[in-house]
């Protein structure tokens, strides 16, 4: 695996999405130059980073926690014996949260099972999108986390996700919201499809695949997304609108772009396409189509979009040639760009142009037509922002000595600082700070916090500290030495306590084995947390039988001179295997880690101008300008022929004749081909070879014109076996109008 993979996985179990193109750069110069593993990386992105701890906040239990890895890196929910495995070994401490999310990607990628080889399918497939994204130079994280739904361990799903990501440009400037927007509508009705029809999932992926062949620079990527997208609704309904996947997908890049004669929409059902300017390429689909085509035709009206990408509060648009002055704005909102430029054009005086909001762009329609304009739109920065030095704030608690404070990501190498004073902590980690070789910011201490600042404005840098305990110190058992009067009479008494459940009271029997006596008579006691050992004639030592357990021992007799005292040499006694107070934490905070270049705008704001139909023209599909028809079912779709006066001009007859097999000059092949047919009367041919396809013809005149005819090229229909008269009905509108 590649460290993108590995990154890619992490992200897919933490944030459940893609790795946005920055962040991924990142963590992989971080990995290949050795300042962090792995494992140090999911530590802090469950520990430290926002996204993290908003997707993991503490009060998630265990149960909980174990649930939503599974369901973010398998796709599924944990079997009852592997989630209480989990739960005993997270709550025992045997593993840690970071480490249990390493461990189901390790575990799943080396189960062998038929579920491990779905498994590890699923998390391959998910990271090799999640690269792929990245690489694409996506940034959006709504998008990275949409594009993750559509994966599953079919390789049809990673293909047509892999398709949709190939779509979006590969340039931030280039990303525009409404190709975002289409890309994100696209991969949701994608996933419906998987699970409303998964037999279409193989023609899905070739017609996406057929989308990214056949694309070009010329090509409206909304526009052709937003058509996959209605095709894909369709066909969770109707699976057969998916037949023919590269005809269809070829024909999609037709009508998506503008300089081949499409930039229609093909709608599923009863559809209406009409021919408003030279070479339309239309797409039928499944439903009653209509084609609408004319010897000669209206006018259109001129029609631009613009789309505006990366504009923020304060930059100014200025669109010189839709009124008498041009029309200028400053943007209020950078998310209604659009609409309020639309609001200033239709109020400026003398518009030429009424102005709306489709599909998030600018349309400028002219307000007559055949009367062409020229907009000419511009963006204007907002006034350069000054520069900020990014600031973080690392607060320290419960530190001792002997803890280490390590903090990567200020200098050349790690800075490592071992505890002296648990009261300076945060002084004299700054003096590390500053005086380590190649340090990127200046460390001071404000309220008791230690403070990062970057030495330079507009630089950022990635603070990451980390705590290490000392080590833990061994418990002790405490021992106290008693010592006894040096000489005592039968009868007197000597009282011990703090060592037994009672009291221990000693009648003197024997003045010579006082210390004897006396250790004997407590190890008996009931309740007893000591052990009793004669130290000497006069000297008694009691040991604590558990170390790291206390006790406080007095000692008293009934003597008036002679006496007894009790020395503890260690009265406290650490508990075994911990550190001897709390653990060391800390608090890190990034105040603003964005660092705003000087003498520059946050942002470029930019402006994107089309013009659907420039030249306001008629409409006629002859030989030079033919009109195609792709995807044409004869009896169903019909074509409406309208003559100059805006009438319909029916054949009287439809001759399928002889194929053509030679030639090389079209012109010359209809000729030959449609010489049989007369003036009012329409034609079918099969040309192969030289200009192959199929072409229907509608004759104007005595004989055949390349420039007053009706030529339309089918691509796609099934034709009739043999030669003869065919319906005129099955292929021509034949009801005129009043």
């Amino acid at each position: 695996m590649s460290t993108q993979s590995d990154l890619a996985e992490l992200y897919t179990t933490f944030f459940n999405r893609a790795p946005d193109a920055g962040g991924l750069a990142y963590w992989v110069n971080d990995l290949d130059s050795g300042k962090i593993t792995l494992a140090q990386i999911a530590q802090n992105w469950t520990t430290l980073q926002p996204e993290g701890l908003t997707n993991f906040p503490a009060t998630l239990t265990n149960a909980q926690f174990i649930e939503k890895i599974y369901n973010n890196i398998l796709g599924r929910t944990a079997d009852a014996g592997g989630a209480q495995y989990w739960q005993d070994q997270l709550a025992s401490g045997a593993v840690t949260r970071d480490s249990f999310a390493v461990s189901i990607i390790n575990g799943a990628k080396a189960n062998t099972s038929a579920q491990g080889v779905l498994d590890s399918t699923l998390i391959s497939n998910k990271a090799t999108v999640g690269v792929a994204f990245a690489n694409q130079g996506l940034n959006d994280t709504s998008l990275a986390a949409k594009v993750l739904t559509t994966v599953t361990a079919d390789p049809s799903t990673l293909n047509s996700t892999l398709a949709v990501i190939s779509l979006i440009p590969a340039t931030a400037a280039a990303q525009t919201p409404a190709i975002l927007a289409a890309a994100t509508q696209l991969l949701t009705n994608y996933n419906a499809l998987i699970t409303a029809a998964p037999g279409e999932l193989a023609d899905a992926t070739t017609y996406l695949q057929t989308l990214v062949s056949n694309v070009s620079a010329n090509t409206n990527l909304a526009t052709l997304l937003t058509n996959a997208s209605t095709l894909f609704t369709t066909a969770a309904n109707n699976p057969a609108a998916l037949d023919n996947p590269a005809t269809q997908g070829s024909a999609a890049v037709v009508v998506a772009t503008p300089a081949t004669g499409g930039g229609g929409t093909p709608t599923p059902g009863a559809t209406t396409f009409t021919a408003t300017n030279a070479k339309n390429e239309f797409s039928l689909t499944s439903g009653v189509d209509t084609f609408v085509t004319k010897f000669g035709g209206d006018a259109v009206k001129q029609v631009d979009t613009i789309t505006f990408t990366a504009y923020e509060v304060g930059d100014t648009v200025t669109i010189a040639g839709v009124a008498t002055a041009d029309v200028v704005f400053t943007v209020t909102n950078a998310s209604t760009v659009a609409a309020d430029v639309a609001s200033a054009v239709n109020s400026a005086a003398g518009a030429k142009v009424v102005a709306s909001v489709v599909d998030s762009k600018l349309t400028l329609t002219a307000n007559t037509a055949g009367t062409g304009f020229t907009a000419a739109p511009t963006s204007t920065n907002k006034a350069a922002v000054a520069a900020v030095k990014q600031v973080d704030t690392i607060t320290f608690s419960a530190y001792e000595v002997g803890d280490i404070v390590t903090i990567a990501g200020v200098a050349t190498d790690d800075v490592v600082f071992t505890v002296t004073n648990a009261s300076t902590v945060a002084a004299d980690v700054a003096s590390a700070v500053n005086s380590a070789a190649g340090a990127k910011v200046v460390a001071s201490v404000d309220d008791l916090k230690l403070t990062l600042t970057a030495i330079t404005a507009g630089t950022g840098f990635t603070a990451i500290p980390s705590s290490t305990n000392k080590a833990a110190v061994d418990a002790v058992k405490q021992v106290d030495t008693v010592e006894t009067a040096s000489v005592y009479s039968a009868g007197d008494t000597i009282t011990i306590t703090g060592v037994a459940t009672a009291d221990v009271v000693y009648t003197v029997n024997d003045p010579s084995n006082v210390t004897g006596e006396l250790s004997a008579l407590i190890n008996a006691a009931p309740g007893v947390t000591v052990e009793a050992a004669i130290g000497g004639p006069t000297s008694l030592t009691l040991t604590a039988l558990t170390a790291g357990n206390a006790f406080t021992a007095t000692a008293t007799d009934d003597l008036q001179e002679a006496s007894v005292s009790v020395t503890t040499p260690n009265q406290v006694a650490v508990a075994a295997g911990v550190d001897t107070t709390q653990n060391a934490s800390l608090v890190h905070t990034t105040l603003n880690k964005i660092a705003v270049i000087v003498g520059t705008d946050d942002q470029a704001a930019s402006v994107v101008h089309t013009t659907v139909n420039l030249v306001a023209a008629e409409s006629l599909s002859a030989v030079g300008t033919l009109d195609v028809l792709t995807g044409f079912t004869p009896g169903t779709d019909k074509i409406e022929l309208f003559n100059f006066a805006g009438f319909v001009s029916n054949p009287g007859t439809l001759t399928h004749v002889a194929d053509v097999t030679s030639g090389t000059d079209l012109i010359a092949q209809l000729t030959l081909a449609f010489s049989s047919v007369n003036a009012g009367n329409a034609g079918l041919v099969n040309i192969t070879g030289n200009n192959a396809g199929t072409y229907l013809y509608a004759k104007n005149s005595s004989t055949f014109s390349a420039t007053d005819d009706v030529v339309i090229k089918l691509v796609g229909v099934t034709l009739p076996t043999g030669t003869g008269s065919l319906n005129v009905s099955d292929y021509f509108v034949d009801s005129l109008p009043s």
